[in-house]
C-alpha cells in the first residue's frame, strides 16, 4: 500500500490540489491502493508507514519550510527505511539513492549558510563604507544591546533572504528573543 501524505500547512498548496497531483501521478504509475494521511507534520507518517513502504507527497514543501527542515525530515524517513516520492519535482528517495540525495541536501544547506554569511558580511561592509556605525550607539547608558536604525535595515534584508534568525541575531549582537520581538513589531 502507498501512503499519500497531504500537508495541512497553510504555507503549502491546498489539500485538494495536493490530492489531485498525487492522484494523477498514482494513475500514471498504476498505484491502486493508496491511503491518504492528512497532517501538518510529515514525521507523523513514520508511525503509519512500514519499512520499505512508499510515501507520496505533492511537493518538497510538504517536508518542511526550508532546506534544513526538509533535510531533517528526509533523514528521519530514511532512517525508518521509508521510500519517498515528491510528485512535483520528480524526486525519488529510496535506498542508496536517498543517501546520495541527503548528502546533496546537506551540501545545499551548508552552501546556503555560507552564502548568507557572505551576504551579511558584504552588507555590513557596505554600511560601514557609507559612514554607518556598526554596533551600539555612542552614549548608550546601559550595556543591554538594542537594535539601532542601521541594524534594522540589515535585519529586514536578512529576514527577507531567508537567513536563519539565530544567525541574524548573532551577527547583529542581540538575543533571538529581541529579534523575534522586532519581527513582531514589523508585522503590525
Amino acid at each position: 500500500m502507498i501512503i499519500a501524505y497531504l500537508d495541512k500547512n497553510p504555507k503549502n498548496i491546498g489539500i485538494n490540489e495536493q490530492r489531485a497531483k498525487i492522484e494523477v501521478y498514482a494513475k500514471k504509475k498504476r498505484f491502486t491502493e493508496i491511503m491518504y494521511v492528512e497532517n501538518s507534520d510529515i514525521l507523523s507518517v513514520r508511525n503509519t508507514g512500514k519499512r520499505g513502504q512508499t510515501i507520496l507527497v505533492a511537493n518538497m514543501v510538504c517536508l518542511g519550510a526550508n532546506l534544513e527542515q526538509i533535510k531533517d525530515s528526509l533523514l528521519v524517513l530514511n532512517g525508518q527505511k521509508l521510500n519517498l516520492i515528491s510528485v512535483d519535482e520528480g524526486y525519488e528517495f529510496s535506498g542508496k539513492k536517498s543517501e546520495q540525495l541527503l548528502r546533496g541536501f546537506q551540501m545545499a544547506v551548508d552552501i546556503r549558510s555560507r552564502c548568507n554569511s557572505l551576504f551579511m558580511k558584504k552588507a555590513l561592509a557596505e554600511k560601514k563604507n557609507k559612514g554607518g556605525r556598526l554596533g551600539r550607539l555612542c552614549g548608550a547608558k546601559n550595556k543591554r544591546k538594542s537594535l539601532c536604525e542601521l541594524n534594522k535595515d540589515f535585519i529586514i534584508q536578512a529576514l527577507k533572504s531567508g537567513m536563519k534568525k539565530s544567525d541574524i541575531a548573532q551577527t547583529v549582537g542581540v538575543s533571538t528573543r529581541t529579534l523575534f520581538n522586532f519581527e513582531k513589531t514589523l508585522s503590525k
